[in-house]
């Protein structure tokens, strides 16, 4: 005992002297001061006590704030340090499709009130009152919507005429197969099997087996697993095996323009998509168009997005994404967001119509597909796409599935960049001297683009926008009001255009004051406001109420509900359609300039447009004179009378300079109208608009000349020399020269009866003109 006694007690003694040791050399000045020396006072004590608490709060709240955020976003997206190989991942699946939509050779015999037209109708997204129809209801088994579209339509062995897929020239009806999609009977390349594909067989499905000995061998493939681990020589869905044009698809496709009925657009030529090869394809959304007669290249960026197994102890809500094998869907094999909206579409239309449209997945086996009785309640449905049973999916991320060049992103992000693509391409085609810059609102303002007519540049520009930050509205506006104050086309009114898809931090005092300074300036902001964020549309209200003051309308807000298509609402609103309601150039409005479509004859729009804007300046011309002859006095002599207009055009330039002066002259330009006496364009052939647009822009020649020779101040007749202007109406009024011009102008025929009437009235004129000289000369 006593040995026990003396073992403990030197264990005390030496844990003592350590904690000693410690308590002298520690950093922690709670135990150092307070606990390891007690001859300090007590007030020192409690102050290193205080200091020490603090520590341990700041400590604690800090750590507490990390787990909230943790349980809040507990994903971190990064990039990966390793490169996959694209031999790993398949080559997207490409979907073709013709722009007709029915063979003119097939439907041209159909007659009205018969089932086939009512079918006919559907497929041609015309209106009709399709239950009206007296056979509507009555039908033999065959005689169904699928089967006529099969009939009706362009099979893949016509459409496709030569496939070449990694140097080698294939038979195109062994990698093509026909698929049902949105806009009928289209062909796909390397799509998944439907027997891995989907979880049932489908009468609707077309049989992907083929006869030729050629035929790749069909293999299973998600983006979880990959491929399997043994592959034969020759499967598919095929992977990419190099990069550049020679090592990919090339396609030879035949339009048979002769045997056009109807498109699906309003033009002819084909659409194409490039998708994942377990998604399902939407062509009316994506589809990019290519042009018959030309040749069409597409790049293809792949983006992956891949998640570590640990996550999937996460619950969905907070990790904000699900795996590809979590979600089980009713009619797929393999969870994707298109595949997910696809049945759940499928699902509204059979709670609607009691039926499935036949491009959507028969999401039973005892589902019925839409028929001509059907056709009303189908096409009320598709107004509305969209009801609180439908919205489960659009909560959903597939984390595993990538992205690539032509595809559909459901993310706000890219819901812009299609907004900003319509809204740049209406205001470009609208008028050809418009310019449209572009800048991102997010943390420091950026200007990506200066203001340019270039939609290219625009575009390129924008592809590169990546998410980032918390919106800046204000300094966004700000700085769009300075770069289009300093712009260099002072006649070009000023317009902002704003999307907002996140919650505003501003007071709406601070908006409401630069909206006053905005509207002093002239300057209209349209702004679209989507995602649910509670006193946004209150706050952006006031803003453009602000704007617009009591009688203005310039100014706009478009407020795009959740579950609504961001560009259709954007083709129906002001900002679009305009203040006319006519609508964008070639964008759904069917009223043009002068009565011609500039995207089918550009030359001609701009000769009438040119015309029109010479005839305005010379109506303004003459109206300064005339305004001169009436305020000059009655007693000034024939010097000061022609010397007031100078004087005008001088103080003219003089109020020029300054800023406002420069804003009313736009206006003021921007609403003048072109007098009323103006021929009917749209009835006017192409050859009589052009020749009316070349007497437009030649008449009163020596007017004009003799009004820029009023306009130019007086200087010293002895010192000055002599100054010799040149005149063109000779040239311009020469029959040769006039011959030449018109034999190379596109698509006019010099030897018309209407362009030889014009060039023979110019003739007249010039002779008449001839004549009088000569008789003031005698």
């Amino acid at each position: 005992m006593q040995f026990l006694s003396r073992v403990q007690e030197k264990l005390r003694r030496n844990s003592e002297k350590r904690r000693q040791i410690f308590l002298r050399n520690t950093s922690l000045e709670l135990l150092k001061y307070v606990v390891g020396d007690r001859h300090f006072p007590w007030w020192i004590k409690l102050y290193f006590i205080s200091i020490f608490a603090s520590l341990i709060y700041v400590a604690v709240n800090l750590a507490v704030r990390v787990f909230v955020k943790w349980e809040d976003t507990p994903v971190i997206i990064g990039i990966s340090s390793t490169m996959t190989p694209i031999s790993e991942i398949p080559f997207p699946a490409i979907t073709v499709c013709n722009m007709n939509q029915a063979k003119k050779s097939k439907v041209e015999d159909l007659m009205p009130g018969s089932l086939g037209y009512s079918m006919l109708q559907k497929t041609c997204y015309k209106e009709n009152a399709y239950g009206n129809s007296p056979e509507s209801n009555h039908r033999y088994k065959n005689e169904t919507f699928p089967n006529f579209i099969l009939d009706v339509s362009e099979r893949c062995e016509d459409l496709i005429v030569s496939c070449t897929f990694h140097k080698k020239k294939l038979p195109c009806t062994d990698i093509f197969r026909e698929i049902f999609v949105d806009e009928g009977l289209c062909c796909v390349f390397n799509l998944l099997h439907p027997y891995y594909l989907y979880k049932f067989r489908s009468t609707y499905i077309r049989d992907y087996t083929s006869t030729n000995r050629f035929a790749d061998i069909a293999v299973d493939w998600n983006p979880i697993s990959g491929y399997p681990q043994k592959l034969p020589s020759s499967y598919y869905p095929r992977p990419g095996v190099g990069i550049g044009i020679a090592m990919g698809l090339q396609i030879i496709l035949n339009g048979h323009v002769d045997d056009y009925f109807c498109s699906s657009t309003n033009g002819q030529g084909f659409k194409v998509l490039l998708y994942n090869p377990i998604d399902q394809p939407r062509m009316k959304e994506s589809g990019l168009p290519i042009m018959i007669g030309h040749q069409t290249t597409f790049s293809i960026i792949a983006r992956s997005f891949e998640a570590l197994p640990n996550i999937r102890n996460i619950h969905r809500t907070k990790r904000q994404c699900i795996f590809s094998d979590e979600e089980e869907l009713y009619f797929y094999r393999y969870y994707t967001r298109r595949n997910c909206e696809s049945e759940c579409d499928a699902l509204f239309f059979l709670r609607r119509c009691d039926c499935i449209p036949y491009y959507l997945p028969l999401v039973f086996s005892n589902a019925t597909v839409c028929e001509a009785a059907q056709f009303d309640c189908w096409n009320n449905a598709e107004l509305q796409i969209f009801d609180e049973e439908s919205s489960k999916c659009k909560d959903f991320f597939d984390n595993s599935d990538y992205q690539r060049n032509g595809d559909y992103f459901p993310t706000r992000l890219n819901v812009q960049k299609d907004g900003i693509n319509l809204v740049c391409l209406t205001k470009l085609r609208s008028n050809p001297e418009n310019n449209v810059g572009l800048m991102t609102l997010s943390n420091t303002v950026e200007v990506l683009a200066t203001l340019t007519s270039d939609v290219g540049r625009i575009f390129s520009k924008m592809h590169l926008i990546q998410p980032k930050g918390e919106i800046n509205l204000l300094t966004g506006i700000r700085i769009a009001h300075l770069v289009l104050k300093h712009r260099q086309g002072k006649n070009h009114k000023m317009r902002i255009v704003v999307f907002v898809g996140s919650p505003i931090c501003h007071e709406e005092g601070d908006l409401v004051k630069q909206a006053k300074r905005l509207k002093k300036e002239k300057v209209n902001v349209d702004i679209v406001s989507f995602g649910d964020h509670g006193n946004n549309n209150e706050t952006l209200t006031a803003f453009i109420n602000a704007l617009n003051g009591k009688d203005g309308t310039g100014s706009h807000l478009v407020s795009v509900p959740r579950g609504s298509a961001l560009s259709d609402a954007l083709l129906s609103s002001p900002i679009i359609q305009g203040e006319d309601g006519l609508g964008g150039a070639g964008l759904g409005g069917n009223v043009f300039e002068f009565g011609v479509d500039p995207n089918e004859d550009p030359e001609l729009a701009l000769a009438l447009r040119v015309s029109m804007e010479e005839q305005r300046q010379r109506q303004e011309s003459d109206q300064r004179r005339a305004n001169a002859d009436s305020t000059a006095p009655a007693g000034a002599d024939a010097t000061a009378t022609s010397g007031q207009p100078i004087a005008e055009s001088g103080a003219g330039n003089a109020e020029a300079n300054t800023e406002e002066a420069m804003l009313q002259r736009a206006l003021a330009l921007s609403t003048e109208t072109p007098e009323d006496n103006l021929p009917d364009f749209a009835n006017m052939t192409e050859e009589e608009q052009i020749a009316f647009a070349m007497q437009m822009s030649m008449q009163d020649a020596p007017d004009d000349s003799v009004t820029q020779q009023a306009k130019r101040p007086k200087t010293d007749e002895a010192n000055a020399p002599m100054d010799v202007d040149e005149d063109y109406s000779e040239v311009i009024g020469d029959p040769a020269f006039l011959q030449s011009v018109l034999e190379n102008l596109p698509g006019v025929d010099p030897q018309s009866e209407a362009v030889r009437d014009a060039v023979g009235s110019l003739n007249k004129d010039k002779d008449k003109k001839n004549e009088e000289k000569d008789n003031q000369k005698k």
